[in-house]
């Protein structure tokens, strides 16, 4: 089950083993929320949500770039290790978030103290450090 604090409009979490988008959330659950169909539901528990696992292809999708990873002792990287970044220009400023393949994030460097483990978290922490979608 999902922490019902961590939900907003246009989140992303999974139900009955599907996607689905929401579109409004209530005291007791999902009101309103789509799935890639176009199909709508209604009145949705959140006992029956679940978070959506990050995953290298879903950072793909999101448009990470794909970086080698850490580099041992011998300057190879080891195989199948990599980061994930993303940086956007807002105001001509450049801001990097960054999955770590030593475990982890990183926003502009710095090591965030609570990583985001599913999709809607990775979408509240964009939110929240941006201030947009």
């Amino acid at each position: 089950m999902i922490d019902p604090k961590s939900l907003r409009k246009g989140n992303w979490v999974e139900h009955n083993g599907k996607k689905r988008f929401i579109e409004e959330t209530g005291k007791y659950g999902i009101d309103l929320y789509g799935d890639f169909d176009g199909e709508i539901y209604a009145d949705v528990p959140f006992e029956e949500l679940e978070g959506i696992d990050l995953s290298p292809e879903i950072f793909i999708d999101f448009g990470f770039e794909e970086v080698p990873g850490h580099i041992d002792e011998e300057g190879l990287a080891p195989l199948q290790r990599y980061n994930y970044r993303k940086t956007i220009v807002k105001n001509e400023t450049s801001y990097t978030l960054e999955y770590l393949s030593t475990g982890g994030y990183a926003f502009n460097g710095v090591k965030l103290l609570a990583d985001p483990w599913h999709v809607h978290e990775l979408h509240n922490l964009f939110y929240f450090m941006m201030n947009e979608e």
